[in-house]
């Protein structure tokens, strides 16, 4: 909706036209996309003509403030679940579910494994 704000990197807040200090996550419901929940990535950042630029987790990775996220496979995230302690079998056994449909669909549309 073209609502614009300073980003202060220090508070990791932003601050509006009235000069009120809001969260990301208030910003983000503030200019209609609060349904999307993940405000680093609703956020741009505007260029100096005034268009839409990055996204705000972009520029936070690129100025090092951080790590690049890495898309996570079913596979992966069944890893990771197996190794939290009380973590159930049925949960990791659905997830390893998925990964293996995943694969198996991957080599039917003729795509590389993995």
């Amino acid at each position: 909706n073209g609502l614009r704000g300073t980003f202060l990197t220090e508070r990791m807040e932003v601050m509006v036209g009235d000069g009120r200090m809001v969260s990301g996550t208030e910003f983000e419901r503030m200019a209609g996309r609060g349904a999307a929940k993940k405000w680093k990535v609703s956020i741009r950042v505007c260029k100096p003509d005034g268009s839409s630029g990055m996204t705000i987790q972009d520029w936070m990775v690129q100025a090092g403030m951080e790590h690049a996220r890495q898309a996570r496979t079913p596979a992966a995230a069944a890893a990771a679940m197996a190794a939290v302690p009380g973590t159930s079998n049925a949960g990791l056994d659905a997830l390893r579910r998925r990964a293996t449909a995943s694969v198996y669909k991957r080599k039917e549309e003729g795509g590389k494994e993995g």
